[in-house]
């Protein structure tokens, strides 16, 4: 049996005896000589088929969003899939279509769980459904549908916190690197649950600027949990979408081969050198101190993961180099002078362009 998939104005593949065919948006069996074309993978289908068919979509999203909220343990991990039937109805129908199936989901999970507790917790993934089928309708490179993704996600947390302070009393300078009073005293006392006199003054002293450099990190946590909730679905999508015949899905190249704009480089940089023009100007900012944090984080991260993805390189190209790989992953989670190192081969492999030359020259 071969499988065909092609939108108007491509090239189709040939058949047995040569003869090449295009479809519109039509999936295509052939056995033995004979072609059948299937209607659920046809823009010329009926409207009570697209109807069926979102139904079915809006069903199956509805169903593995409340299979998350009533299992919180895989709530996260249950919720991811919940894009991808809205992105086949955008990619099958029409953005229209998609519009509907997410505003269909939203409304039930309201109407089964409340708007706080449903629709808040729908709301991201089925942004992201929209977001993807939106990518794939564009023919948007992975890169820059990751990049929508991250953007929607970090957007809608964001609506969702802005709700919450203005509506629910919640103190959203949490996220601008300031330690909360609740949080002080939560943590006082459970400082004092532990130790006492000059011990938890010593306590008190060392988990104070911790404390503070975690919160200040937030942001930065915040991003990777974007940034995972935008690339988990895309996954899931290129996966179930080729068991249903959709083969021209955009996804990233292999993971040796990823190559990150050296431009990151030059905005870590510049990054320290503001840090340092601050401080020699005696300015001091909690504003300006958690977003030169988080900016050099993003910066070390990106570096970090091209220093990963140099060593899976080496596995092909250096084998005695790429048989470090999975020691030197796990001890970079674990040592920060290792996380170091390998942020530092990232940022030497992008300045040198070593792997590109070393493919050219063989």
């Amino acid at each position: 049996m071969a499988l065909f998939y092609r939108r108007q104005g491509e090239s189709g593949f040939p058949s047995a005896d040569g003869t090449v065919f295009t479809a519109d948006m039509i999936h295509m069996y052939e056995y033995g000589g004979r072609l059948r074309m299937s209607p659920l993978f046809s823009n010329r289908q009926s409207r009570a088929g697209t109807l069926v068919t979102a139904s079915m979509c809006t069903a199956i999203a509805v169903v593995f969003s409340v299979i998350g909220l009533y299992i919180p343990v895989f709530s996260t991990l249950v919720f991811l899939i919940v894009p991808i039937p809205i992105a086949y109805m955008c990619l099958m129908g029409n953005m229209k279509w998609g519009v509907a199936v997410c505003v269909a989901v939203l409304l039930l999970d309201s109407l089964l769980f409340g708007v706080m507790s449903g629709a808040f917790a729908s709301s991201v993934f089925c942004l992201l459904g929209l977001t993807l089928g939106y990518g794939y309708r564009k023919k948007y490179s992975a890169a820059t549908i990751l990049a929508l993704g991250t953007l929607v996600s970090a957007a809608v947390f964001g609506a969702q916190v802005f709700f919450a302070s203005a509506f629910m009393g919640f103190d959203p300078s949490l996220f601008a690197g300031k330690i909360t009073p609740d949080m002080q005293q939560q943590m006082d006392s459970m400082l004092s649950a532990v130790y006492s006199g000059k011990e938890l003054e010593a306590a008190r002293a060392q988990s104070g600027p911790m404390l503070e450099m975690v919160i200040r990190a937030i942001p930065f946590s915040l991003f990777l949990v974007s940034l995972f909730e935008a690339w988990a679905p895309m996954l899931l999508c290129r996966i179930i979408f080729r068991r249903l015949g959709i083969y021209d899905i955009p996804y990233f190249q292999p993971f040796r081969g990823w190559q990150i704009p050296v431009t990151v480089i030059y905005i870590y940089i510049g990054v320290v050198v503001l840090k340092l023009a601050l401080q020699g100007l005696g300015i001091t900012s909690v504003m300006w101190d958690t977003m030169i944090l988080n900016v050099s984080l993003v910066c070390m991260w990106m570096l970090w993961l091209q220093g990963i993805s140099f060593l899976w390189w080496c596995r092909e190209y250096k084998p005695k180099w790429g048989s470090w790989r999975w020691p030197v992953l796990i001890a970079s989670f674990l040592i920060p002078l290792v996380n170091y190192a390998v942020a530092g081969l990232g940022a030497w492999d992008m300045l040198t362009g070593y792997r590109k030359n070393t493919e050219q020259g063989q």
